[in-house]
This record gives structure tokens, sequence and C-alpha cells, in this order.
């Protein structure tokens, strides 16, 4: 028979008594095809959970392996709406029987006697209505009883039984779970601590209450997040509440699922009785009891948890890994109230919504990340810097070292993360204290520093002191990059830009051991206008900005708009994310391109392998020469080619004065005017069409740093006919700007000769 036909304030009705809105389902429900024919019924009730029931025999589909023979088929199934209910919310489903087994997985709390409630998805029920209508809520129907008859509803672990829950609480689940696992797996265990009660704005009739428990005890005055505990204050009321937690013993998990609504004390200790640890629970009460009596707790949190056989559904937000994930935590809030002329009773239980807290472990599950990040350091905290800064603490990295010198000023509002408060204050501290709002686990230290005049003993004990970490420079300031790129930072570096405009974004990405390093990466860019399009058309545009330094978005006179530089920001960390994880990222440079308007148009990675690095000297200064390792590949093949006869051509590239290093990032082969087996001669530099077009698609901005030639037989050292030549260049290029090399290749090895300018003679900085 029909439950709800068996209940005294039910009565069969007419379709046509149905709201206009049930009409219109009804009809759907009478012409579904699983749906027994004949056997749709209407009923009108006088509850406030069902004003209106419609009630039927379902027909599902058989699995492949029928299992559990209590689902029958068909099955009775109705729907019920509440009596406020309007056209966009769904109904409950809840099987037609009173017999309908009670210990499946995926069924909601109930009160006894009622029948069971389904869950149909993990989703909102509302979701699936908004979307499909009652289609989609009876196809999931169907999925539902036929996973349920093959014994399939837990195949992806334990689902605990949702409840109705009208408060909430804020907890580190996995840390309550990894507690309960250290016990003695053979007794029943408890712990307890302080939380912060949280009232949210009231509404007539109606306060929301919502509980914020901490792992540890601790005492109030030593609250880590007093920052938000004070924010709190502003608009809501905050009192310090307690929290108890107690679990049954581990060795004898239960898979006896709880399907009672928990509302008063018998109902508690009935839930924990299932646990494992009712005496435990009546313990907690009856103490609360007697303190109450002397003016003590008249309300706190309690937590039970139930070991189960198997571990808990992965998607649960927060969960520990391991066996400490088999633990299911319940919450419920108690009260106290005195009774007249009597002492304190319980006066109500209420089940409470359990939610992981915004840890740095959550945030960066909350992200989809399997690995946290390691140590960070970001410098520059400006536009792009800050925020940078926000999406790394927001996507899980436990800490984070930001480093600036620079003070807010009122232009960079238009751009930057932090508001009007901070004008004129540091951005680092301002900064950090704002990091801290959003994830008070992270470990947030600011330096208000100029990182390009850190010294050594700074850089090694306070910043960068870890080679298991990632540098992010976000800073327009090339001297920034030149200290990055000294011995004493062992930390690799991730670099950071916008161009042109912001039109362009670029990250430079270091590889392993520092190689290839970011100044390689940065000299690479003039040579990248050959074979792209948007970094050629920035190079020979008339930007004032220099190529060594990017754009920085500090000066007032800077015109770009906030939505440009974020969605640089969260394009580069699509990157930046794995970067920092040490994940599966190639070295090389990142380029996004934005359109006229602003919209992203795309983004491509150029690999970069590691360079070759030789060290020269022109008999007064060492010099480092770091050469792409293309350019020995391809001189190879013309050392090959051209055999017996030497081969021969220009190196191009880039110079850095301060770092006495010289970056070789292109070699163009030249015909010459005289090639032997053991000499060769060419024409001047510079006019080949293929040094013309190097020139052309670089804007110019890529000098000419010397010849090369190969040795077909023997070894590289130079020859007699070498060294007369290289003097000759010597004494010519004495007094232009650019260093001169001469380098020479044969089968086994390479050589390199250099030239300074002779103004540059004795001066190593």
């Amino acid at each position: 028979m029909s439950w709800i036909a068996s209940q005294a304030e039910s009565h069969l009705i007419q379709p046509a008594d149905l709201p206009g809105y049930l009409r219109s389902l009804h009809s759907v429900v009478n012409a579904w095809p699983a749906i027994v024919q004949g056997s749709v019924q209407c009923f009108q009730t006088e509850r406030a959970d069902c004003k209106y029931a419609i009630c039927f025999q379902f027909k599902w589909d058989i699995p492949a392996e029928y299992i559990d023979f209590r689902i029958q088929r068909p099955e009775a199934i109705s729907l019920w709406f509440k009596k406020d209910a309007s056209p966009d919310d769904a109904p409950k489903i809840r099987a037609d029987r009173s017999d309908f087994p009670l210990d499946l997985a995926h069924l909601n709390s109930i009160s006894q006697g009622e029948p069971a409630s389904l869950c149909l998805a993990r989703e909102s029920l509302n979701a699936i209505y908004a979307r499909r209508g009652i289609r989609g809520i009876l196809e999931r129907l169907n999925t539902w009883l036929r996973d349920a008859a093959g014994s399939k509803l837990d195949h992806d672990g334990w689902e605990p039984t949702p409840r109705l829950c009208s408060r909430s609480a804020t907890l580190d689940i996995g840390a309550f779970q990894r507690f309960a696992l250290s016990s003695k797996r053979e007794k029943q265990g408890f712990s307890g601590g302080f939380a912060l009660a949280v009232f949210d704005e009231h509404t007539p009739g109606n306060t929301r209450l919502h509980f914020r428990l901490l792992a540890k005890r601790k005492e109030l005055a030593d609250l880590k997040d007093k920052t938000q505990i004070a924010a709190l204050r502003i608009q809501r009321e905050v009192y310090p509440a307690h929290w108890f937690s107690v679990w049954g013993p581990q060795n004898e998990p239960t898979d006896y699922r709880f399907w009672e609504s928990v509302s008063d004390r018998a109902s508690l200790l009935r839930y924990a009785k299932n646990a494992g640890c009712k005496q435990m629970v009546k313990l907690i009460l009856d103490t609360s009891l007697e303190l109450a009596d002397t003016g003590g707790v008249y309300a706190f949190v309690l937590l039970i948890g139930t070991w189960r056989p198997i571990p808990l559904i992965g998607t649960i937000p927060g969960l520990a890994q391991g066996e400490a994930a088999n633990l299911e935590l319940a919450g419920f809030a108690i009260e106290l109230k005195k009774k007249s002329g009597q002492g304190h009773r319980v006066d109500s239980v209420r089940e409470i919504q359990l939610v992981s807290e915004a840890n740095s472990q959550n945030l960066n599950r909350f992200a989809g990340y399997l690995e946290q990040p390691g140590a960070t350091v970001l410098i520059g905290l400006g536009a792009l810097g800050s925020k940078l800064a926000e999406h790394i603490v927001r996507e899980g990295a436990p800490s984070l070292k930001v480093v600036d010198h620079d003070l807010l000023a009122p232009h960079n509002l238009a751009r930057h993360s932090l508001t009007s408060e901070s004008i004129n204050l540091p951005k680092a501290t301002e900064l950090s204290k704002r990091l801290l709002s959003i994830n008070p686990s992270c470990q947030i230290e600011a330096f208000r520093k100029n990182f390009a005049l850190l010294p050594t003993d700074a850089i090694k004990n306070e910043i960068c002191g870890s080679a298991k970490g990632i540098i992010v420079d976000a800073t327009a300031d090339i001297s920034v990059m030149r200290r990055l790129c000294r011995s004493d930072n062992v930390m690799r570096v991730a670099k950071v830009e916008l161009a042109h405009g912001g039109r362009l974004g670029i990250l430079y990405n270091e590889g392993k051991g520092r190689l290839p390093r970011i100044d390689d990466l940065k000299a690479l860019i003039p040579t990248l206008g050959q074979s792209e399009q948007e970094i050629k058309d920035w190079l020979c545009s008339d930007d004032d900005y220099s190529l060594n330094t990017g754009i920085g978005c500090a000066s007032a006179s800077m015109q770009m708009s906030d939505s440009r530089v974020a969605i640089h920001a969260a394009n580069f960390m699509a990157s930046l994310g794995k970067i920092i994880r040490f994940g599966d990222h190639p070295p090389g440079i990142g380029i996004a391109v934005l359109s006229e308007s602003g919209h992203l148009k795309g983004w491509r990675w150029i690999e970069e392998e590691p360079p070759e690095v030789m060290f020269t000297n022109d008999d007064e200064t060492f010099w480092t020469v770091r050469i792409r390792k293309s350019i020995r590949k391809e001189i190879e093949k013309e050392l090959q080619r051209n055999k017996p006869l030497e081969a021969g051509g220009y190196l191009y590239g880039a110079y850095d004065l301060r770092l006495c290093t010289i970056y070789i990032t292109a070699a163009i082969p030249i015909q010459p005017r005289l090639a032997t087996t053991s000499r060769i001669r060419l024409p001047e530099a510079g006019r080949s069409g293929r040094e013309l077009e190097l020139r052309t698609f670089s804007g110019d901005q890529i000098d000419l740093l010397g010849t090369w030639h190969t040795h077909p037989c023997g070894s590289p050292d130079p020859s007699p006919s070498d060294i007369v030549q290289f003097n000759e260049y010597k004494g010519s290029h004495a007094e232009t700007p650019n260093p001169h090399l001469m380098l020479i290749l044969s089968e086994t090895g390479m050589t390199l000769k250099l030239t300074l300018p002779k103004a540059w003679k004795g001066n190593e900085q």
C-alpha cells in the first residue's frame, strides 16, 4: 500500500485539483515510459514538507548484475512538494512504502516512521531541475534505482548520510581525522578545544549561527587569526565557544548507516551508539550539565566520529589521506537550558553542516592541484605582482615571501590589488595583511627592501636560502634581473613582464640547475622577431619602453586598464601554478597576446634547451659567453656540409657589461670571399639577406658580436692565420662600443677568443 495513502492527514485528489505548474508536471510523469500506466495518483496532505504528492510505480532499467532484491521492480515512488514551494523548487524524492531499505548509500536523514528519502545526486537537485525539469529528475531516479539494485551506490568510497542542517561550522577536517587516527585503536577517543560562534545579520525571527573550530586547544588570546576576528566583529557578533570531539574504537568500524535525523538527546545517544562512543557522549553531556548548573558552558559543538570500513569519497573537501580518511565526522550544536525549579537540561540538538576551512592544503586541493607549492618568493608588488600574489595564496601556497621597497601611490589604485586605505604605506607590509586575510594559514613574510641592492648575506639567510624554491620576478627592473643572475642566488627564477602597451605578456622560466637562466631567455627576444609576428610588431613599434625593462606600471603617465593586467596575471598562473610546484613544465618563453580590444588571442610556449657556457678573457677581464644550444648544432651542420673547406659567418646576440656576459643567440652562415681547407675570408658584416632580415625583424635591437668559422680537420685552436685575422679585428674594434668574438668549431671541440673596446678595459662593472 502507498505510504502517503496510508496517512490520516492525506486524501486522494484529481490532477485537475493540482496547482497549474503541477498539472503540467503531472502530464509529463503520466506519459513517462518507465512509469507503469495507470499507477499515477495525486494526494494532498496537511504536512508542511508535503502539501502535494504525486505517487507512481517506476520500472527502472535492470543492471547487468541484480544483487539487492530489496529494490522492487516496479518501485513505489512519490514526489513531495512542500507547502510554500515555487515552480522553481525541485520535489523531494521519497520511497512510497514503509519497508524500503534504510541502510543504502545516498539516503537523506529522516524522522522515525517516515519513508526513505532518496539523494539522487551530489549536486543540488534544484540545479538538475533547473536544467532538465522533471525529466532530469526521472532520469536520475532511474540511475539511482539501477545502481541500488546492483549494489553500486558507493562505488567510489563511503558516502556520508546527507543531513538537513540549519547551522554550519568550518574546521580542518583532515586535522581532526589525523588526530583520531593517532589515538589508541581499541578505545573510544576524546579531544576538545575552543571555537568562535559567529552570529550573522539578524533577520526577523531567524538568527543564523556559524562556528569556527580550531584543531588544537588554544587560549583565545593566542589565536593566529586575530585580524579575522577583528574584521568579523565589524559586521557580526562573535563569541568564544567550546567544542568536543569523540569517536569509537578504530578497530571496530561499522557499515551501518544511521538514517534517523538527530534532534534531541535520545537520538543523539542512538547516533553515538552506532559510532561506538555512547559512553563518552553521555559523559560529556552529564559533565556539561553539571558545569552549567555552576555557571559554566551553556552551549557547545559536539563532533562524533564513526569509523567506516572504507575511505570516504575523495570529493569531500579537506579530507585526510590514508587510513584517517575512513573516519566520518558529524557535527551537532548542543544547547543547555535551566528548567524552572530544576537544574539544566539539554534544550536542543541541531545537526551542523561541517565545512572544510580554507587552509593552504585545502585551497591547494580546491584549485585542482595534487602537489603543494615549494618555497616561493615574489619580487615586485606592483599591478602585476599584487595580482599574482593573490593567485598564489588563493591556490594554496603554504608560504610566500614578498619583496618590494616602494610605497602605494594614489595612481596605483587604477590597477593594484590594494585599496585607498594603503596609500603612502609600504606595498610589501600592506599586501601581506591582505594576503593573510585571504588565507590565514599561509606563512607570509614581507620585506620592504630593494632586492637589487641586497647583500649576499641577506639573499641567502633571509630571502633565497632554499634551493628547493622558486623566485617569481614581477618587476620591470633590469637591475633586479642582474641581481638574480649572480651566483649567490640558488633558487630557480620565473620572470613575468608586460610589453607593447599591455598587448603582450611574457613569461621566462628557467630550467633545472638554472639552465637556461632568465638572462639567456631575455636575450632571445630579438631573435624571436623572425618567427613570432607579435614580437616583431613590438620590437619594430614606436614604444618608448626599452626591451631590457618591459613595462613598469608604477608611472602616473602609464595608461593601461586593470582588466588587461588581470588577464595576463591569470594567464601566467596557468604556468606559474605548475612551476612553483616543480611540475612537469619545460624551460623557455611563454607569450600571451591580447587583441586591441583587450581579449586574449592566444598563448604560445617556446621551449629552450640549456645553453653552452664558456669562459674567456681579453688579457685583463674574464667574461662568460652563453651560447644557445641550437647555434652549435647549426654550425656543426655547416662544418659537415662544407667539408673539406672552412665555413663561416657572423654571430649576433646581446651582452651585459655589468654581468660581464655575452649571449650568442644567432649564428648566420655567410658566403665567403675566400675559403680553403685552412683559411676563410668573410665579406663585410651586415650585408647578407639573412642579416638584414634579422636586424629588421628585431627592430634593430640585436648586436653584432663577432665571427665564427670551422676547422674541418684537426684542432679548434686558432691557426696562425686565425691569430693574424683576430689581431686585425682587435685593432679595428678597439674604438667600437661592442665586444668582438672569434668562435672556432671543429669535430673535436670549440674555442673562443675575445677582444673588448678600449674604453671597457679594466671596467668589470
